[in-house]
Order: structure tokens, then C-alpha cells, then sequence
């Protein structure tokens, strides 16, 4: 049992990698667009701007494919708590509730991130307890 816990960490740890790298190579094209180019010659973007694409990118890829790339790479899926299927009542709500606490999980405290899901009993993480979601 142990052993099936961590080894779902490790798969959310990587599509989170997997969304993050996604995240980098777009902004890294949009970089002379949104970005101030610097005497170095390189582009630099806002925090808050970086931010902002972050969630643009994660919550469209959610609300309209249903899984971002790294879920669909490790064939995860995200469901509702209290309904078989993900395309329900206040699905878009409860993903931007769910996104809301991308910032603490990852960013801020990635122990968080793997605590909450190691004590849970549905695997899930802040956002996904607090918006009833489930990755599986």
C-alpha cells in the first residue's frame, strides 16, 4: 500500500515537472513579446506577469482539453469527488478553486504538495481536497 503511495508522488511529481517545462518553453517564446530585454541581450518577464501566464496556461489547458499535458502524458485523469464524471456541475469553478493553490503547493512549499497527499485517503493535495477533485 506504502509502496502504490509513493509511487502515485512520483507520477504527480513528474506531470507537475512535465507542466512545468510546458510552462517554460511557451514563456520562453513569449519572452521578447511580454518580456524588457535587459543590456545582457536577454529577455526578463515580470514575476506577476510570469504568474499570470501560469495559471492562463494551466487553467485552459483544464477547462477545455480536461488534464493538462503531464496528466495526459501518465494517464491521469481529473474527476470530480462526487460524480463519475469530470464534465459536471460547477466543473469550472471547482478547477479554478483547485489552481488557486498551485502557488502554496508548488512554488512556495513542495512538502506540502507530497505531505497532503501522502496523509489523505484519496491521494489528494490542498486544492484537490478543498475543491473535491481527485487525480487518478
Amino acid at each position: 500500500m506504502k509502496e502504490d503511495k509513493i509511487k502515485y508522488i512520483v507520477i504527480r511529481g513528474l506531470s507537475a515537472v512535465v507542466d512545468i517545462l510546458f510552462y517554460a518553453t511557451i514563456m520562453k517564446f513569449l519572452s521578447p513579446y511580454i518580456g524588457t530585454k535587459n543590456a545582457d541581450g536577454n529577455y526578463y518577464t515580470n514575476t506577476a506577469i510570469g504568474i499570470l501566464f501560469y495559471y492562463i496556461i494551466q487553467l485552459s489547458q483544464d477547462i477545455v482539453f480536461g488534464k493538462t499535458l503531464g496528466k495526459r502524458l501518465f494517464k491521469l485523469g481529473l474527476y470530480l469527488e462526487d460524480e463519475k464524471s469530470f464534465f459536471g456541475t460547477n466543473r469550472i469553478l471547482r478547477i479554478i478553486i483547485r489552481r488557486l493553490f498551485d502557488l502554496l503547493d508548488i512554488i512556495l512549499c513542495p512538502f506540502f504538495f507530497i505531505g497532503f497527499i501522502l496523509f489523505s485517503k484519496k491521494n489528494q493535495k490542498v486544492g484537490d481536497y478543498i475543491s473535491k477533485m481527485i487525480v487518478k
